[in-house]
């Protein structure tokens, strides 16, 4: 039987993973030989074998389905044969098929693309891989994949298929069903097609339920689900989305399974495909619809090296050992198509989402160049290579003490870096001396040629930045994203630098003393401040304060007990004024929203509100201490909901048009806390005001 993957003999490298890509090249026409291996993967023991168009037909015949539409009927004066007409349609549209023969060619194409692109390998950790192949047969299981590319789920199907593991049933976005071919193909590799956006359609929400319950009662497939909803554009992690995860939890709940496994992915890009296209998307040009022509027309990117991938499958978790402590007799007091969760299952299903994202956090594999982007980001202007090189080691090691996993290589740090600048020079560029420590690298002003995937006309029509400022801005917006994949792991310590260091300007002392009481309402002031940018689990305040104190204590720039904090002023100073630095921009921009609705009162439309503050920041956009990452659209529309969170700005409904109006004395409230943690923000409007990143000190 012809596997491919031999577990005896495959290669693995330090940390316990194989190149899949190395091992395939091991054999002769490597991507023919993976289209053809034999596959027999695992059945769940408690698995019917039965064709996908069963599947909808069961959904068809099911309790909830004829509960839903007898109600409806009943409520609409209604037909039941056109209600049952319109299930029929959307489980249609919505079922994934079997061909393997498509799975196959599919297989085939995708190796060869990655064989390309991914040159430095795609690493799978195989022990979990092992336990999986055993969990599979006992129970059902459902990936968690992070979601950074439309290349995720591709990436966990072909590496399933490759180790002769049960391929995902996916739960995909409409918008690939346009796509004419590939969505055939996607389909007949186990992709099934959901809305968007459910709303209070019931009859939509009552089929696709019943739809994923039968395939996870049955075992059919594991499924695939992504718990933050949507790719992120920004190289951060997204908080999670509840709805798909209560679905997913509602088959142990009402007892028809024993248990139900889920299994966080970790998937991490050197380089991403879409790093340009969500560069312009922050910068307002509308996304390009998914079609052929579009993918035909990306394909100049397999004269690209995108580096390598990371795919970590994490320990799975068990909602029987998860949701042990709730009574599900409960349950059995009312028909099982009518699910009702309790308060306290609401809340475990939140936690559990939370739980979900930090361990796919904590398997992230990040690149050198996250390291070098984020030294690169505080010097807009260009730095030396031989100031570049101090700072990424410098950096690094502080990453080294707080555990980051960087997938760095046994290449000098030269080498590295040099490695690096030629991978990402479309961003980048070197101005070369002959001594090459002098050497100038400076963030590079060209911009791609692929304006094809843009939608310049509906660009044009939003009237937001300029062209020139929005090209100009690209490159600055892309080097952030890498530099974002670090930020999760700094958040917590630089929010306690932030509640620390606004009070070391009145204190000389060489060590500093502070109350911890004084430090938590500072810190919670900037967590409720940042929790749609960053991901801040509710009522975990008090860890995530310990965690930011544990971070800076392993570093040397404090000392705490159970009441007091000691800043060591003379070890705090530059891994602080890095911190405060890589975080600025963000309360900035918030600063500057504040000061658009304090000076510019009214009525707002929601949906245009967040261009019309990026075209406010973008016209003082040569103010000294303003960036470009300001300009992002994710980033004001983060504030912007933020400030309605934290009452500064408040909603209401103007016919069918959601609006914005300003609350004037909370709002000035946020903003004078805002400046109190960079002094110099009331004077942004002016010239005068210095970068907030002082260089001196690195």
């Amino acid at each position: 039987m012809d596997l491919l993957y031999n577990p005896e003999k495959s290669s693995l490298n330090e940390d316990g993973c194989i190149n899949m890509l190395e091992e395939l090249q091991k054999h002769y026409f490597g991507a023919f030989k993976l289209a053809t291996k034999t596959y027999s993967p695992p059945d769940y023991i408690h698995r019917i074998k039965r064709h996908p168009s069963d599947i909808w037909k069961r959904v068809m015949k099911s309790d909830r389905i004829q509960w839903m539409v007898q109600r409806i009927a009943r409520e609409e004066c209604a037909p039941v044969e056109s209600i049952m007409k319109e299930v029929e349609k959307i489980l249609k549209k919505l079922a994934f098929t079997d061909h393997l023969s498509l799975v196959r060619l599919l297989g085939f194409c995708l190796v060869k693309v990655q064989f390309a692109i991914y040159q430095n390998g795609v690493f799978i950790n195989t022990s979990a891989v092992e336990k999986l192949r055993a969990m599979l047969k006992r129970h059902p299981v459902i990936f968690m994949p992070s979601h950074r590319s439309y290349m995720d789920f591709l990436m966990l199907s072909l590496v399933c298929f490759y180790f002769n593991l049960p391929l995902p049933a996916i739960a995909a976005g409409m918008d690939f069903q346009k796509m004419a071919v590939v969505s055939g193909m996607l389909r007949a590799s186990g992709a099934f097609f959901m809305r968007r956006s459910f709303g209070s359609d019931r009859l939509y929400w009552a089929v696709f339920t019943e739809y994923v319950h039968e395939i996870i009662i049955n075992g059919d497939r594991p499924m695939e689900f992504f718990i933050e909803g949507t790719r992120s554009r920004t190289g951060k992690s997204l908080n999670p989305k509840f709805g798909l995860l209560s679905v997913i939890a509602e088959p142990y709940l009402k007892a028809q399974t024993y248990d139900v496994l889920i299994v966080p992915v970790s998937i991490s890009y050197e380089r991403l495909l879409e790093e340009e296209l969500y560069a312009y998307e922050m910068l307002g040009v509308p996304k390009p619809k998914e079609s052929t022509s579009g993918l035909f027309k990306a394909s100049s990117i397999l004269g690209n090296n995108y580096g390598s991938v990371h795919m970590h499958f994490g320990d799975a978790i068990s909602l029987r050992k998860y949701f042990g402590h709730l009574n599900r007799s409960v349950h059995a007091t009312y028909p099982r198509y009518m699910l009702h969760l309790s308060e306290k299952e609401q809340n475990c299903m939140k936690e559990l989402a939370y739980k979900i994202v930090r361990e796919q956090q904590k398997n992230m594999i990040c690149s050198p160049w996250t390291v070098i982007a984020s030294v690169l980001c505080l010097y807009p202007d260009g730095i030396s290579m031989h100031d570049l090189v101090q700072n990424v080691l410098w950096f690094k090691g502080v990453l080294d003490l707080m555990k980051v996993k960087i997938s760095w290589s046994s290449d000098g740090i030269d080498e590295i870096i040099q490695k690096c600048l030629h991978q990402y020079r479309h961003i980048v560029e070197s101005s070369i001396c002959n001594d090459i420590d002098s050497s100038w690298i400076n963030i590079s002003s060209k911009v791609s040629e692929r304006k094809s995937l843009y939608t310049e006309t509906a660009y044009n029509s939003r009237k937001a930045l300029t062209p020139r400022l929005r090209d100009e801005a690209v490159n600055y917006i892309i080097l952030s994203s890498y530099r974002n994949q670090l930020l999760n792991y700094l958040v917590r310590p630089a929010l306690v630098v932030f509640s620390l260091d606004h009070h070391l300007v009145s204190d000389s002392s060489n060590v500093v003393t502070f109350f911890m009481s004084s430090l938590v309402k500072d810190f919670e002031f900037l967590v409720h401040l940042l929790c749609k940018d960053f991901i801040f689990e509710p009522g975990k305040m008090s860890h995530d304060l310990e965690t930011g104190l544990s971070d800076l204590t392993v570093n040397g720039s404090i000392a705490s007990t159970a009441d007091e904090v000691f800043v060591v002023r003379k070890h705090a100073g530059r891994l602080h004024s890095f911190l405060k630095s890589c975080f600025s921009p963000f309360l900035i921009a918030y600063w500057m929203a504040c000061q658009f609705f304090l000076k510019n009162k009214g009525s707002y439309k929601m949906t245009t509100v967040i261009v019309q503050i990026q075209k406010w920041i973008g016209d003082h956009q040569k103010v000294s201490g303003i960036t470009y990452e300001m300009l992002s659209i994710n980033l004001l529309s983060n504030t912007v909901h933020s400030l309605i969170d934290m009452k500064g700005l408040t909603t209401h409904k103007l016919g069918k048009t959601k609006m914005v109006e300003v609350s004037s004395t909370t709002l000035q409230d946020i903003s004078c806390k805002l400046a109190k943690f960079i002094p110099d923000l009331p004077e942004l409007l002016t010239p005068k005001m210095q970068p907030p990143f002082d260089s001196s000190k690195l």
